[in-house]
């Protein structure tokens, strides 16, 4: 499975576990759905099993497209905010999803709510954690175990963003 595949699909994960709770899954909906319309830099560390070590990528967002790196290599992705828009929604009406608000932490200084989540999405339960900015609101990091001994990590930089050079 392709790192971009796997990286929106934790991003859908802790989105989809938004319908759960009004109170706290709410507020998961509504930074998801805010993080897919401001550009930003994500980067996505997947962990296979143990001994094995992680496979790491880049995706860069910018308001009118996508790019990944995987294997140090850039490409343009076929995805948009849009779509990946569309896609949260999509899942959002079908997931049967939990999720509890866990002690507060902070990511790289910055003071983050956290949310546990579970979701049931197409028979498979993914267990989530994902810690959303106190002051903007938006996703800064999350750890999704995908039921099967892969756990990926994603982290949300939206102060650096530079689409990658000659990448077109």
């Amino acid at each position: 499975m392709n790192a971009q595949f796997i990286g929106l699909a934790a991003g859908i994960a802790a989105f989809a576990s938004s319908a759960a709770h009004a109170l706290d899954c709410g507020i998961m909906m509504d930074s998801m759905i805010a993080s897919a319309k401001v550009p930003c830099v994500q980067t996505i560390s997947i962990v296979a099993g143990p001994n094995i070590p992680p496979t790491v990528s880049r995706v860069v967002w910018t308001t009118k497209a996508s790019f990944i790196e995987s294997g140090g290599k850039w490409q343009k992705s076929p995805i948009t905010m849009q779509s990946l828009i569309d896609q949260y929604n999509a899942i959002k009406k079908t997931a049967k999803m939990t999720c509890q608000q866990l002690a507060d932490e902070s990511i790289a200084g910055e003071a983050a709510n956290v949310y546990a989540v579970q979701v049931d999405y197409m028979e498979t339960l993914q267990k989530n954690k994902l810690w959303l900015s106190k002051k903007a609101g938006l996703p800064l990091k999350s750890v999704d175990d995908q039921g099967d001994g892969t756990i990926v990590t994603t982290s949300w930089d939206y102060k650096n963003v530079t689409p990658p050079p000659g990448v077109q």
